[in-house]
This record gives C-alpha cells, sequence and structure tokens, in this order.
C-alpha cells in the first residue's frame, strides 16, 4: 500500500498515501486502510443476528441436478517479452492521472475478483476514479516526470513484474492478467 507513496516520492510527488489505500480499497482489498488520516474497513460486514436458525432434513433421494462449477480467473505468468510493456503500464498510470483522466488510469488496476483490468461502470471502477480524484493535486505534480527511461522492470520467479522508478526502493506489482493485458497490483 506505501508502494505508491514510495515511489510518488521518488517521481517527484509527495502525500499520496491515501490514493495507495483507496486504489487498494477500490480495487477488492481487504483489510483496514488508512484514507485521509482516519481508518475505514475496505469490506462490508454484516452484524450478527439472534434469530434461531432453521435447517431441512437430509432427503434420502440424490439431487439430479449439481450446480456447474465456473473456473476461478487466474492471472498468467508474465516473460521477458512483458517487461517493457510493463514499464509503459506504470508510466500510462501515471500520466493519465497526472492530467486527470482517472477513468483512463484505473483502467490500468486490476480487478482482484475479475484478474483483469477495472471497467467501465463497474462500481470498483468508479471508485478507484473517486480516490484518484481526491488526490488530482498530487498527481497534477507528476505530470511530465515519471517518463520511461526512469523506469525499470524486473520478472520475478513467481511470474510478476517488480516495477521501479528512479531505483526506488519500492516496487510496484505489475500482473497479466487473464486478458493477456498488464495491470498494476496493489493487492500484492
Amino acid at each position: 500500500m506505501h508502494r505508491i507513496q514510495r515511489i510518488a516520492r521518488h517521481a517527484g510527488a509527495v502525500g499520496v498515501a491515501s490514493v495507495a489505500a483507496a486504489v487498494l480499497a477500490a480495487c477488492g482489498g481487504a483489510g483496514t486502510v488508512t484514507v485521509g488520516g482516519g481508518t475505514e474497513p475496505s469490506e462490508s460486514t454484516t452484524a450478527e443476528t439472534t434469530e434461531p436458525v432453521t435447517t431441512t432434513p437430509p432427503t434420502t433421494q440424490p439431487s439430479t441436478s449439481a450446480a456447474p462449477t465456473t473456473p476461478r480467473p487466474q492471472v498468467q505468468p508474465a516473460t521477458e517479452g512483458d517487461l517493457e510493456p510493463a514499464k509503459q503500464t506504470v508510466v500510462d498510470f501515471y500520466t493519465k492521472a497526472s492530467v486527470g483522466d482517472f477513468a483512463g488510469a484505473c483502467h490500468h488496476m486490476l480487478n482482484t475478483r475479475t484478474k483483469v483490468g477495472l471497467a467501465d461502470g463497474d462500481p470498483l471502477h468508479t471508485g478507484c476514479m473517486s480516490s484518484l480524484e481526491k488526490e488530482k493535486d498530487q498527481f497534477a505534480q507528476l505530470q511530465g516526470r515519471v517518463l520511461i527511461d526512469q523506469v525499470s522492470a524486473a520478472l520475478q520467479p513467481d511470474g510478476h513484474v517488480d516495477v521501479r522508478i528512479n531505483d526506488s526502493d519500492s516496487a510496484l506489482t505489475i500482473v497479466k492478467g487473464a486478458d493477456g493485458g498488464l495491470y498494476i497490483d496493489v493487492s500484492r
């Protein structure tokens, strides 16, 4: 979560921790995230009830229909050929965010449920745009400051790509989505 903040500081901006937290929450991350100095749960919880639970006695007849199972989408392992496009993904994200194209920037974020980029109309995409817009002044400071020659990428053994700006100690994680696209994964 703090990787985007440290990387952005290396690129010349300060104070974007809430962006990382908000993007993590918008992209389906779990746990508690810091947003604007406070903490908010990133998943809703259901209140407990004290009503009695009724159960149906088991039947002796076997079920004639089984619910079809759909395989869960998975990210694909990245390859050496994905290193330059992964760098470009990060540059494109920061470039779009710095000029106020938050919808376009959010398309570069991985939907951790579907394993593809956030899509227009998806509540996660809408939440991501709203979160980035709140930090528009910090992103504006990055306009023209994140350039491809400042970005390095390294393929990791588990198949993701670590992307660093200006040799930052922190890396953004880029994964190859179920659709073959490259996306920023803030859940790692």
